[in-house]
C-alpha cells in the first residue's frame, strides 16, 4: 500500500528550543507506519546550527533562508513551498502553525488542489491588525481541518468565524524517554541540596518569571535554602537579573540560560515544584502590536512526566495542561500573594506535593504520549486525504 504523503510547512522546527519545534518533532519521530515525511521550515539560526540534526534526521528537511525586507521570507518561503508541492507530489500539507505559513499554505495547496490541514497554537491566532487576520482568517476556512492544543486556542479559531465540524482539539504529546535519568551537570549539582523551584521557559514577559522573583521575599522567612532555577533565553533576562537584586534574592536566583535536553531532564527531576506562572500580553512586533498567552504548555507536562508537581496561571489553556488540585495548583496570572501562598501550601505538605506529582505522572503516560499525539494527527490527516 502506498504511505501516506505529509509535507510539514512551518516557520519552527527542531532543534530550535520552544515548544512548537519540539512538539512537531514529535510526529515526525513517532508517526505511524505508512506516513512518509518531508519538512519545509525557516532557518532562524546559523547554518551550523542545524547541521548534526539535518544530517541525522531519518526525513528530508529544506530550511529557507530568512531575507531582509518586508514579505521577503514569506515570498522565498512560497516559492519553496511550491517547488516542494511540484516535485515531492504531497497527499496533504500540514501546516505546523497558523500565521504566517497557513496563509501561504492555503495559495499554494489551492494552486495544486492538494489538501492542507493547520495546527493552530495561541499567538499565531490572536494577530492584530484588520488585514493579517482577514488573510489568516481567509486561510483558516479553506483549511479541510483546524487543530489546536487547547480548547481554549480552539475557543479563539471559532470567534475567528470558523465552523466547529472543522476544527479539533488535539493536545500536545512529549518525548517520555527524554525524562530518563542522566548524571546531572556539574553546574546544577550545587543546587541539588536547595529546595529548588524551576522555570523552563523564553525569558520574556509573558512566562511570568518576575512573578516569581516577586513572591520570594516572601518565602524566604519559612523556605531559608528556597532557590529559583531559570532555564531558557529571552530578551528580558537583563531586566529579571536587575529584578532579584533590587528584591534581594539575587543569591538565590541561577539563570541557566539555554540548556540541552539531558541537562533539562535532570533539571526537572532535581526541583521540587515547577512553575509557570503565565499572563496574558500585548507585545509588539514588526511595529505592530499583538496578544499573546500561553495555549498549552508542554513544560507543565515534562515536570510531571518527572513526577513533579506544578504551578500555573489560569490564563490561557494553562488550566487544561494542569489539573488544579489534582496534577498541581492553578493561581490568578499576577497574583504574587497567590503563588507564594502556592509555593509555601506545597512545600509544607510534602505528601500533597508527591501526589500530585505522582497524579500528573500518570496522566502524562496515560493522555499525553508522543505516540498518542501522532497518531490523532495522523488519523486527522488521513480524513483529508
Amino acid at each position: 500500500m502506498k504511505p501516506m504523503r505529509v509535507l510539514l510547512a512551518t516557520t519552527q522546527f527542531a532543534p530550535e528550543p520552544g515548544g512548537v519545534p519540539r512538539l512537531l518533532e514529535q510526529f515526525c519521530t513517532h508517526h505511524p507506519p505508512g506516513v512518509e515525511v518531508a519538512v519545509l521550515s525557516v532557518q532562524q539560526q546559523a547554518p551550523e546550527f542545524y547541521r548534526d540534526y539535518d544530517t541525522t534526521a531519518r526525513y528530508p528537511i529544506e530550511r529557507v533562508h530568512a531575507a531582509s525586507g518586508k514579505g521577503a521570507t514569506s515570498w522565498l518561503f512560497a516559492r519553496r513551498l511550491d517547488a516542494w508541492v511540484r516535485r515531492w507530489r504531497p497527499d496533504v500539507v500540514w501546516s505546523g502553525v497558523a500565521y504566517p505559513t497557513a496563509i501561504l499554505t492555503a495559495g499554494v495547496a489551492a494552486l495544486h488542489r492538494v489538501p492542507f490541514v493547520v495546527y493552530a497554537h495561541s499567538e499565531d491566532v490572536t494577530i492584530s491588525g484588520v488585514r493579517k487576520r482577514a488573510a489568516l482568517r481567509w486561510a483558516l476556512k479553506r483549511a479541510r481541518r483546524v487543530a489546536a492544543p487547547s480548547h481554549f486556542t480552539r475557543k479563539m479559531l471559532l470567534d475567528l468565524g470558523l465552523s466547529p465540524a472543522r476544527t479539533k482539539v488535539i493536545h500536545p504529546g512529549m518525548d517520555l524517554p527524554v525524562m530518563e535519568a542522566t548524571p546531572p551537570p556539574a553546574w546544577l549539582a550545587p543546587l541539588q541540596d536547595k529546595w529548588l523551584l524551576l522555570t523552563v521557559a523564553r525569558v520574556v514577559r509573558r512566562k511570568g518569571q518576575d512573578t516569581v522573583l516577586r513572591a520570594m521575599p516572601q518565602l524566604m522567612d519559612t523556605l531559608p535554602d528556597l532557590h529559583y532555577l531559570i532555564a531558557g533565553t529571552g530578551p528580558d533576562e537583563a531586566e529579571l537579573q536587575a529584578l532579584a537584586h533590587k528584591l534581594g534574592v539575587a543569591e538565590h536566583v541561577t539563570f541557566a540560560g539555554r540548556v540541552s535536553d539531558a541537562d533539562l531532564a535532570a533539571c526537572y527531576r532535581a526541583c521540587r515544584v515547577f512553575v509557570m506562572a503565565t499572563r496574558p500580553e500585548e507585545v509588539v512586533m514588526d511595529g505592530e502590536k499583538r496578544f499573546e498567552v500561553e495555549g498549552f504548555g508542554i513544560t507543565y507536562l515534562e515536570a510531571a512526566a518527572a513526577g513533579k508537581p506544578a504551578i500555573g496561571s489560569w490564563a490561557g489553556g494553562a488550566a487544561e495542561a494542569i489539573v488544579d488540585g489534582e496534577t498541581g495548583l492553578l493561581v490568578e496570572a499576577e497574583d504574587v500573594e497567590a503563588l507564594a501562598a502556592a509555593v509555601r501550601h506545597l512545600a509544607q505538605d510534602s505528601g500533597l506535593a508527591q501526589r500530585l506529582g505522582d497524579a500528573g505522572r500518570a496522566r502524562v503516560y496515560a493522555h499525553f504520549t508522543a505516540d498518542a499525539f501522532a497518531g490523532q494527527i495522523t488519523a486527522l490527516l488521513e480524513e483529508v486525504c
